[in-house]
C-alpha cells in the first residue's frame, strides 16, 4: 500500500486499507469483465540500487524480479483460478484446536509470456511495478462462471512477519482468508461444523501494507462452500 507508516498505529492503518477496499470497486469490475488483469504489486527494496544511480535496467530489475517471481503468480493464480480450504473451527468442549490450510486450485508457472511489467519504481522503501496477465479465453470464461453465480463475497485481513519475506505474506493471506470464512460462517451457524471445505477466488488486487514488522493483508473473496461436515454426536 503506497504511502503507508510503519509508526502509525494499527487501528489507524486498518482504516487506511478499508478506504482502499471501497476505492477499489471499480478496479474489481476491471478484474471481472476485461480480458487483461493488471494490478500494482510491489517487494522491499532495502538491496535495489538507488535511482539516482547510473544502472543498467537488466541490473535495476533483476533483484525485485527474484524477488517477485513467487508473489506474482501467487496472486495470478488466486485471481483466475482460486484457492481451496479446509478449516476446522476451534472447540474448547471437544478439546478441538483451530486448523486452517489452503493451496492454490491451479498454479501460474513463472516466466509466462503473457506476463509484462510497467512503471516500475522505487518509494518509501518498496520496490513498485504494475503487472499486466493477458487471461485465455477459458480463464476469462471461467471468471464469468464465478460472476454468473451467486457466490457471497466476503472479506477478511491478516499478518505475517516480512522476516521470512514471501512465506510471511503466504501467512497473511493464509490468516486473511481464514479471518473471512470464519466471519462468514459464524453468522451462518449456529453449531460449530467439524469441517468446512471450499474455494475462494480473489476477487481484486489485494492490499498490502507494513505494520510492526508484520505485512498487514487485506483481501477481498468470493466464496464456493464445497462441503460442511458436521459432528454426529457431541
Amino acid at each position: 500500500m503506497e504511502g503507508l507508516e510503519r509508526t502509525l498505529p494499527l487501528k489507524i492503518i486498518l482504516a487506511l486499507l478499508t478506504l482502499f477496499f471501497i476505492a477499489s470497486q471499480a478496479f474489481s469490475q476491471v478484474t471481472a469483465n476485461q480480458q487483461d488483469i493488471k494490478f500494482q504489486t510491489w517487494v522491499l527494496a532495502e538491496e535495489i540500487p538507488s535511482v539516482d544511480k547510473p544502472t543498467e535496467k537488466d541490473d535495476f530489475i533483476s533483484l525485485p524480479v527474484q524477488k517477485l517471481k513467487d508473489q506474482i503468480p501467487f496472486i495470478i493464480s488466486g485471481m483466475i483460478y482460486g484457492w481451496n480450504f479446509e478449516y476446522v473451527p476451534y472447540d474448547k468442549l471437544r478439546g478441538v484446536n483451530e486448523f486452517f490450510d489452503f493451496s492454490p486450485v491451479e498454479e501460474i508457472n513463472y516466466p509466462a509470456s503473457n506476463i509484462s511489467y510497467s512503471e516500475m519504481k522505487v518509494e518509501d522503501g518498496k520496490f513498485y511495478c504494475w503487472v499486466t496477465y493477458k487471461r485465455t479465453d477459458d480463464m476469462f470464461a471461467l471468471r464469468q462462471h464465478w460472476n454468473s453465480a451467486a457466490f457471497p463475497h466476503i472479506s477478511g485481513k491478516g499478518t505475517g512477519s516480512i522476516l521470512t519475506n514471501f512465506e510471511g505474506l503466504q501467512a497473511a493471506y493464509s490468516e486473511a482468508i481464514k479471518d473471512a470464512v470464519r466471519t462468514y460462517y459464524r453468522s451462518l451457524i449456529k453449531n460449530k461444523p467439524k469441517e468446512i471445505h471450499g474455494t475462494v477466488l480473489l476477487e481484486e488486487n489485494p492490499t498490502v501494507g507494513i505494520y510492526n514488522g508484520q505485512y498487514v493483508v487485506q483481501l477481498k473473496l468470493i466464496l464456493r462452500a464445497d462441503e460442511i461436515i458436521y459432528y454426529s454426536v457431541f
